[in-house]
């Protein structure tokens, strides 16, 4: 891209960073290491399904202007995924918006918002240098790690997953992404074939995004209660249900929707949406319902980091918290835990309605506090096999100098 003389000169200034670090990109032969060996030089494959994951990571960063500090604040794992997908997905998308650069008019919002872009990608090539060799690994390259970044334990935000959204979320969440389903289908007419009963069944069972894409019969009992069949996903020779069966009441909107279709398509009538979209319509309509306590939370975090990045200090705890900005498929799976959990059900048949095997897993899954007042509708629920009780003891914090019952020495409680 020929950088026009009229521009200011810190726009002149960032595209030629830009066109810098592409530059030394394309040298390296796409990301090419010290290897003289040519398919040394090129980037690791990847799978299709982890581009994917790569993508909305991306997208994530981006969106959330996410930087070193913010990245190297999560997790172990969550940081070297996401510079993985800095060093897969950056690139291609700083040269992106160099293209599209060249069709705005300089000074416009759409001009400034596309240079912010830039710079955050810059920032981040310059934070995450490529490393395909992974020479991090035995030598001192110069590779940011998690050990050198992460801040001490004790200013670590606490690890957020998509339950946590579950607390900033009203009590009629469902029922107003619900009524936001006429926009999507009189729009799409993909959705429209497929979102209705999608939503309808997740609303109901909280079953996993890759157990719809197998699809969910749904029949009516002899009672009159809805009866849904779920082929389980993450099933293996000791985890997982291959199927699980919900009998579920009549009593909301989504449930009278089945109902009324499993009565006009003789008796049965299939839940189905593949997990790439039905991720994408329901973070649509979470936005589009425009929940005022999680786009604040938001809007406080942004201005937050923005006033730590001023005064050149780090961003409080509380600012760097990972909280999703909108609802996802899982949120509705934490949720039927949670009211399940409100509602008195035991740990062995909250696991079954889940899809697990054991009573562990589902404690992670919706907490009672989190439970809202739209009531739950599953009846009963059968699986496949037994839930297995958790059998190990819980860990006793014991006195310095005392021993525990396997005679190991206690730590200070």
């Amino acid at each position: 891209m020929t950088v026009t003389k009229n521009l200011p000169e810190h726009d002149k200034a960032l595209i030629r960073r830009a066109q810098a670090q592409l530059k030394q990109i394309q040298q390296r032969a796409g990301f090419g290491g010290a290897s003289a060996d040519k398919d040394a030089l090129r980037p690791r494959v990847c799978s299709p399904k982890t581009i994917e994951q790569y993508e909305k990571a991306a997208e994530r960063v981006i969106r959330q202007r996410m930087q070193l500090q913010a990245i190297a604040a999560l997790s172990k794992n969550s940081f070297y995924f996401y510079r993985a997908a800095i060093n897969s997905q950056m690139p291609p998308l700083l040269y992106q918006h160099l293209v599209e650069l060249k069709q705005l008019t300089p000074g416009t919002p759409d001009w400034d918002q596309h240079l912010e872009i830039i710079e955050h990608c810059c920032d981040l090539l310059e934070d995450f240098p490529a490393d395909p060799d992974q020479s991090h690994l035995y030598t001192l390259s110069g590779k940011p790690t998690w050990s050198d970044l992460a801040p001490p334990k004790k200013d670590r935000p606490k690890s957020q997953t998509k339950a946590q959204v579950l607390s900033y979320l009203p009590d009629d969440w469902m029922h107003r992404i619900w009524n936001k389903l006429p926009i999507l289908i009189n729009r799409d007419v993909y959705a429209a074939e497929h979102l209705r009963y999608a939503i309808a069944v997740l609303s109901l069972t909280g079953c996993r995004p890759d157990e719809l894409e197998k699809g969910v019969k749904v029949q009516r009992t002899p009672k009159g209660d809805l009866l849904l069949t779920i082929k389980g996903s993450k099933v293996s020779h000791k985890s997982g249900q291959e199927v699980r069966q919900l009998v579920v009441a009549i009593d909301t909107p989504w449930a009278e929707e089945l109902g009324k279709a499993v009565d006009r398509y003789d008796g049965t009538v299939w839940g189905y949406a593949p997990a790439k979209y039905l991720n994408d319509w329901v973070r649509e309509l979470g936005q589009r319902c425009g929940f005022e306590q999680l786009d604040k939370l938001q809007d406080r975090q942004a201005q937050a980091r923005k006033r730590a990045k001023a005064r050149g200090k780090p961003a409080t705890r509380s600012a760097l918290r990972q909280i999703p900005d909108t609802v996802s498929p899982y949120v509705y799976r934490h949720a039927i835990s949670a009211g399940l959990k409100q509602a008195g059900w035991s740990k062995t048949e909250i696991a079954k309605a889940l899809g697990h095997r054991v009573t562990r897993t589902q404690q992670y899954y919706g907490k009672k506090r989190q439970a809202k007042k739209s009531p739950i509708s599953i009846k009963a629920v059968r699986a496949t096999h037994e839930i297995k009780e958790n059998t190990s003891p819980p860990t006793l914090r014991v006195g310095p100098g005392q021993k525990q019952a396997n005679g190991r020495s206690g730590t200070r409680p």
